[in-house]
């Protein structure tokens, strides 16, 4: 009997839409995910979603990383519209995930900053799960084991009573490791079959 259902949110339930900032670049004549290339180092993210450090010095660390590449104007402007860049909830998948399991705790189990709560509540999704872990506050980051340990606790469940969603297969093979049911997130239908063979 699965007693709770841990799911990603980027990926899975929040898709980013970041058109615009690849039109920037190109604009500048730099390469295509040029901006995520410094701000996903392991050196500026790590600390930011284990809680070492805030959004906003993220963002100030990020400039300054681009600054060495490009013109200070240019590093602004990559910033200003990345942080500006849309995204949207699938709040259907959700309902789904609920469906399958109705009885089931959803909980959402993120590698997030401190600004996850503001997003949450502005998507108006933050009542939709019965515990959110964020790693910026639990201190450790997927696929580190403490993390999933973390949310076990806070779900109050063992593994083998839990399935785990997650589009990053080297965080679903962790998991998997653990002991938890998994379902490796492509597409919503894909997700949704495996989730009901599993159930």
């Amino acid at each position: 009997m699965i007693k709770a259902i841990f799911t990603d949110l980027d990926g899975v339930i929040r898709h980013w839409d970041n058109q615009s900032l690849h039109a920037v670049e190109a604009s500048y004549q730099l390469p295509k995910g040029f901006l995520f290339q410094h701000a996903f180092t392991k050196e500026l993210l790590f600390p930011t979603v284990t809680g070492q450090q805030t959004h906003d010095n993220w963002n100030q660390q990020i400039e300054a990383a681009l600054r060495a590449k490009v013109d200070a104007s240019v590093a602004q402007h990559l910033l200003s519209v990345w942080n500006e860049s849309p995204w949207s909830v699938d709040v259907r998948i959700i309902e789904a995930f609920r469906s399958v399991t109705p009885e089931a705790k959803l909980v959402l189990v993120t590698y997030a900053t401190d600004r996850l709560n503001r997003d949450l509540l502005a998507a108006q999704i933050a009542e939709s799960f019965d515990f959110i872990v964020n790693s910026s506050e639990v201190g450790f980051a997927k696929p580190e084991v403490r993390f999933y340990r973390a949310a076990m606790s806070v779900a109050g469940v063992e593994a083998c009573e839990a399935l785990y969603i997650d589009d990053a297969e080297e965080i679903v093979a962790a998991a998997r490791k653990l002991g938890f049911r998994t379902v490796l997130f492509c597409e919503r239908n894909q997700a949704l079959s495996e989730m009901r063979s599993l159930a």
